[in-house]
């Protein structure tokens, strides 16, 4: 199990970063970035319930945390080029 909740908190920040790298990307580098947002803020949601479940200590941050920051990047895009401009 810890084993399983250890390669989520790698694949979580991973996939937050692709989605933010995606979201930058000109033509349909913002389609890609909100497909790649839903399985980023599933796996970074299942690392936080279950890192706090098990009591994983973090050092600096929780990881899971950082890829669901970094995976709400094309939502807050969204918003603001639908309502800002």
């Amino acid at each position: 199990m810890l084993t399983f909740i250890r390669i989520l908190g790698i694949v979580s920040p991973i996939l937050g970063i692709a989605t933010t790298v995606a979201a930058f990307l000109p033509g349909y580098g913002s389609l890609v970035a909100l497909v790649l947002m839903l399985p980023s803020f599933l796996i970074s949601s299942a690392y936080i319930l279950l890192s706090n479940r098990v009591g994983i200590e973090h050092v600096y941050a929780n990881p899971g945390y950082i890829g669901l920051i970094l995976s709400s990047t094309p939502l807050l895009f969204v918003i603001y080029f639908n309502f800002i401009r």
